[in-house]
C-alpha cells in the first residue's frame, strides 16, 4: 500500500500507518472522497474533471500544514505520477511541520 490518501494527504505521518490501519480503502464506506472516486472510477481526486471541488477545497487533512497543501499534493501527483510524488511529498510534509 502506498502512503498516500486519495484526498492528497500523506498517510505515512500517522502513527497508525502500517500498524493498525488498513489505509484509505478500508474506510471506503465512510469517506465521501472515496465514495465519489469509486462512482467515477478514479484513483485520486487530482485526476477528476471537477478538481478541486468545493468539498476538497474546504477539507483540512492536517491543520499543521498550509491551507491547500493537499490540493497542491494532488496536482503534483496527477502531473508527475505516484513514484515522483512519493519521492517529494513525505519530505515536504516533514519540512513543513
Amino acid at each position: 500500500m502506498a502512503a498516500v490518501g486519495a484526498c492528497g494527504d500523506w498517510c505515512g505521518k500517522c502513527d497508525h500507518f502500517r500498524n493498525d490501519c488498513a489505509g484509505c480503502n478500508s474506510k471506503a464506506g465512510e469517506c465521501e472522497f472515496l465514495k465519489c472516486l469509486a462512482g467515477r472510477g478514479l484513483e485520486h481526486c487530482g485526476v477528476c474533471s471537477d478538481f478541486p471541488c468545493k468539498d476538497l477545497i474546504s477539507f483540512v487533512p492536517d491543520d499543521r500544514l498550509p491551507k491547500g497543501y493537499h490540493i497542491e499534493s494532488l496536482r503534483y501527483r496527477a502531473e508527475k505520477g505516484l513514484e515522483e510524488w512519493l519521492r517529494r511529498f513525505p519530505n515536504e510534509w516533514r519540512r513543513l511541520t
